[in-house]
């Protein structure tokens, strides 16, 4: 896979945008997932991460996308494809 492959998931709930769980696939995952688990240890919404300074080492910036177009069960899911 190039540095410029993957995939970050990120699911949360439909009522208050919590974060509720987070799947990252590709090269850098093991470096990106931290930053999934401390939104969650803290309640941070999908909102709250889009809006906070991310030090990590340069990668390709995720697209914003929805899965299915709408609600699916208790939470919805949103993709993110890493574009080079």
């Amino acid at each position: 896979m190039e540095a410029g492959q993957g995939m970050a998931k990120i699911v949360s709930a439909s009522d208050d945008d919590e974060v509720l769980g987070v799947h990252v696939i590709g090269p850098m995952a093991g470096e990106l997932i931290s930053e999934a688990v401390l939104a969650m240890e803290y309640s941070a919404s999908t909102e709250d991460i889009q809006r906070t300074i991310h030090a990590t080492r340069p990668c390709p910036r995720p697209s914003r996308g929805r899965i299915g177009g709408g609600q699916e069960g208790p939470s919805t899911g949103s993709t993110a494809r890493l574009e080079s």
